[in-house]
């Protein structure tokens, strides 16, 4: 009864494990970030400042920095940090993930200002013609500073059409150059794998062991980030209709263009929600079919087939209008609303 799930875990640990491997590749160590975090605007809110040196969450410490900025805080918990040798807790409320939404890197906090390396210039694209060149060091966009790994992205993004002003270090020398940003938010740049940490910070490389270690973390987690969205729908803190996706809404994460990164963390969590979902005590799902059997166990007593039936027949009627209810959501969002 149990199979279905069992594989959906394990397929689920395998992505994530792999995605590490081989498109992270490394990964920043805590204990690496000797200067404390950079706190922006949403950290600052809550208590955070610039320097503290987060140990622990919840209590227990961690080894790579990203997992500040992952479901396990944003979802609520509590920070320890070292502040002027002096330890201090700071409370990140349940509701914080609603104020990051997608971009916690740029507006909660940071390892500090990062600086992308061209790694190719596409001949013919907007920054060949504007003279950027490889293995310059973009330090900064439109003097700001990069604050997150997704920051350059985000930025064109915003600004399609536009121009941007890149202030670049080549060969040791500053230099500022203006770019045009295509329709698409791109200006024909590809980088040097991962953003460059501050100078003096080394990523460590992942290996099978602990990418297999983080990967299996990873996946669990979005277990209990998922089980946490459960309780918030049904506590009221959350709209059904506003957190539910059915085909068009996953269509629509998945996007228009192919991204194999982003491909396979999007199959990795629908895995381990797909096993989430299916262990359910609900008739007609595995869940409910691992309940009555635990009852039959107990009880040394076996349910009769009318009372079985008409279970399936209310199992399969709650799933009927809930996959009514997603799909019809979806359209309603995608072109009516």
């Amino acid at each position: 009864m149990v199979a279905g799930v069992v594989m959906n875990v394990i397929l689920g640990i395998a992505i994530f494990s792999m995605s590490l491997l081989h498109y992270k590749g490394s990964y920043l160590k805590n204990d690496a970030v000797t200067h404390g975090i950079v706190a922006y605007k949403l950290g600052e809110e809550i208590g955070l400042r610039t320097g503290d040196k987060v140990v622990a969450i919840d209590g227990k410490s961690f080894d790579r920095f990203d997992d500040l900025l992952s479901t396990r805080v944003l979802f609520g918990a509590t920070l320890t940090v070292i502040r002027n040798g002096e330890k201090v807790e700071i409370e990140v409320p349940d509701d914080f993930y609603k104020k990051t939404g997608p971009n916690a890197r740029s507006l909660f906090l940071g390892a500090g200002h990062l600086t992308y390396v061209v790694k190719e210039v596409v001949v013919g694209e907007n920054a060949f013609k504007a003279g950027v060149e490889n293995d310059d060091i973009i330090t900064e966009v439109d003097k700001q500073k990069i604050t997150g790994e997704d920051f350059m992205q985000r930025y064109f993004a915003d600004k399609k059409g536009e121009t941007a002003l890149l202030s670049i270090i080549r060969a040791g020398k500053p230099m500022d150059i203006t770019v045009n940003i295509s329709s698409k938010g791109t200006i024909g740049v590809r980088y040097n794998g991962d953003v460059v940490v501050p100078a003096d910070y080394v990523k460590t490389p992942y290996t099978l062991a602990s990418a297999f270690a983080f990967g299996t973390s990873d996946a669990f987690e979005t277990l209990v980030s998922n089980a946490k969205g459960f309780k918030k729908l049904f506590k009221g803190e959350e709209k059904f209709q506003e957190s539910v996706q059915g085909p068009i809404g996953i269509a629509k994460i998945y996007g228009g263009t192919w991204d194999w990164p982003h491909f396979w963390v999007l199959t990795g969590l629908l895995s381990m929600i797909l096993a989430f979902m299916n262990i359910l005590p609900i008739p007609a799902l595995d869940g409910g079919h691992v309940l009555f059997l635990l009852i039959e166990s107990v009880t040394r007593r076996k349910f009769s087939d009318a009372f079985m039936e008409k279970t399936q027949v209310v199992g399969m009627v709650l799933l009927l209008s809930l996959m009514v209810f997603v799909i019809g959501n979806d359209i309603w969002r995608a072109f009516i609303k």
